[in-house]
């Protein structure tokens, strides 16, 4: 399982636990599988039609995967997966 590590402004809505040990083969397998455990943080990470927003930023082993990326970049269970929100301001 890919250990996914999510940051303090979405822990509330996933027990509170900084990380996590989840299933699957890619960046978007284990989101999903994650979001499916806690679906109160789907509404802050998917678009109305199920795909991943952009408002949101990843990174796999210490590399930014792109929204268009997350459903074929592979993982493993050594993998290291964080999730971010975008932050704004001037």
């Amino acid at each position: 399982m890919a250990r996914l590590i999510i940051s303090e402004t979405f822990r509330h809505s996933a027990g509170g636990a900084k990380e996590h040990q989840v299933p699957g083969d890619t960046v978007a397998a284990v989101l999903r599988a994650f979001l499916s455990r806690h679906p109160e943080l789907q509404a802050r990470l998917l678009l109305a039609d199920g795909r991943f927003g952009a408002h949101f930023l990843v990174y796999a082993n210490g590399r930014v995967v792109k929204t268009d990326s997350m459903e074929t970049q592979a993982v493993s269970e050594s993998s290291e997966i964080k999730i971010y929100p975008v932050l704004a301001g001037g």
